[in-house]
C-alpha cells in the first residue's frame, strides 16, 4: 500500500460513522434552501420600503415647497399634487395630499402625503407610507 492510501484512509473504527452521515448534507441543503430564498425575498421587501420610505419623504418636501410659493390655497393644492406626480411617477399605486398652514408671508406650509406602494414581494402586503414635512412662506413677497 502507498503512502497517500493510508493518509485517506478511515482511522480504524471510524468506516461505520463515516457511512452513518452519507448524505446529510443533500438533506440540510434541501430543509435550508427555502428558509434561505425567504429571509431573501423579506430582505429584499425591506430594501424596498425602505426606499420608497426615503422617495416619499422626498416628495412631500417637494410638495410642501411648491405649495409655499403659491398665493392661494387652491393653487397651493395643485402644486402640490404636481410636485409629487413629478417626484413620485408610478412608485404609488394611490396617494394623497393634504395641505394645511398659512399662506401668507412668514406662513409656514404643511404637506401631509399618504402614499400606497406594492410591494414586489409575496412575503410583504402593499404598504401605506405616510410622510410629513413643512415649508416656510417667504416673508419678504406679497400678501396673497
Amino acid at each position: 500500500m502507498s503512502a497517500a492510501g493510508i493518509l485517506l484512509a478511515p482511522p480504524p473504527g471510524m468506516e461505520h460513522r463515516l457511512h452513518r452521515h452519507a448524505g446529510s448534507g443533500i438533506v440540510e441543503v434541501v430543509l435550508l434552501s427555502p428558509l434561505v430564498g425567504f429571509m431573501a425575498l423579506v430582505i429584499f421587501g425591506a430594501g424596498q420600503i425602505v426606499f420608497d420610505r426615503i422617495a416619499t419623504d422626498g416628495a412631500a418636501h417637494a410638495a410642501a415647497r411648491a405649495a409655499s410659493l403659491e398665493l392661494t390655497m387652491g393653487e397651493a393644492q395643485s402644486a402640490a399634487a404636481a410636485a409629487v406626480e413629478a417626484s413620485l411617477g408610478d412608485r404609488c399605486t394611490a396617494y394623497s395630499v393634504h395641505l394645511s398652514g398659512d399662506l401668507a408671508p412668514g406662513g409656514t406650509v404643511t404637506a401631509t402625503l399618504t402614499c400606497t406602494v406594492d410591494v414586489e414581494s409575496p412575503v410583504w402586503p402593499p404598504q401605506e407610507l405616510i410622510s410629513t414635512a413643512l415649508s416656510p412662506v417667504d416673508a419678504w413677497r406679497g400678501a396673497p
